[in-house]
């Protein structure tokens, strides 16, 4: 498998937003750095919301512009400059993948269903069973954009995700290690059996930054606390010596 391709979750987001723009409006295609900042930020169609400040936006495309995902064009009669991507050809994308791709980058990952109803707003008509094929030959391929996620507990359907975050991003949520030849509508496989003891029930849930953060501090009190009291219970047996 190739080296994975990455992007910041700035840059997904501002690719993510080409591309679905240039489908589904293309007479306001390519972007001003205003539509484009009204686009990334917009409400529908984008999980997670995010609120960009214009000036992460442009350093964003400055940096696309710097490995040529991104082009400045000029439209006849106007002065402000308009950009493109050019993920149709750096990745040789057809239009259907591409709005696959920017379905994964605009909402994170998705079962094929999904990804059928939504690629429909721009213009892309496929049944079920031509997204999931197109989606197991990206996956298969010498250079694949998407890979197929393992199925969490409860889940019906597998889902699937791009491949363009860091390895560290990426490592958030478990990938299959090969893509399966089963349709996702597939029973889902029986877990990996393992030989260390089954955590215990009252083992907590991996904490994330912000969780870990108020437990560290809220330790810190209990300590303080507890070194105080131990100071006062000092002070009391030195009076009482006294």
């Amino acid at each position: 498998m190739s080296e994975r391709l990455t992007f910041d979750r700035t840059e997904r987001r501002v690719l993510g937003t080409l591309i679905e723009k240039g489908f589904a409006t293309p007479e306001q295609y390519p972007l001003t750095l205003n539509a484009l900042v009204n686009g990334c930020n917009q409400k529908s169609n984008r999980d997670p919301e995010m609120a960009l400040e214009p000036f992460e936006i442009e350093g964003a495309v400055r940096a696309l512009q710097g490995n040529g995902f991104v082009v400045a064009r000029d439209r006849e009669g106007s002065r402000t400059t308009r950009y493109a991507h050019r993920l149709d050809e750096k990745l040789n994308r057809d239009r259907a993948g591409l709005a696959i791709l920017a379905e994964l980058m605009l909402r994170g990952p998705q079962t094929t269903n999904e990804l059928k109803t939504r690629i429909a707003r721009m213009g892309v008509a496929l049944d079920r069973e031509q997204v999931e094929a197109m989606l197991r030959d990206d996956a298969r391929s010498p250079a694949p954009g998407v890979e197929l996620l393992a199925r969490r507990a409860g889940e019906r359907y597998a889902r699937w995700r791009h491949r363009f975050t860091p390895d560290t991003e990426a490592a958030a949520e478990p990938a299959e290690t090969a893509v399966s030849a089963d349709g996702d509508d597939a029973p889902a496989r029986p877990a990996p059996t393992s030989s260390s003891p089954p955590s215990s029930p009252s083992s907590p849930p991996p904490a994330t930054d912000g969780a870990l953060a108020d437990r560290v501090a809220a330790l810190e009190r209990r300590v303080a606390d507890l070194e105080s009291a131990l100071d006062g219970l000092r002070q009391d047996r030195w009076h009482d010596v006294e």
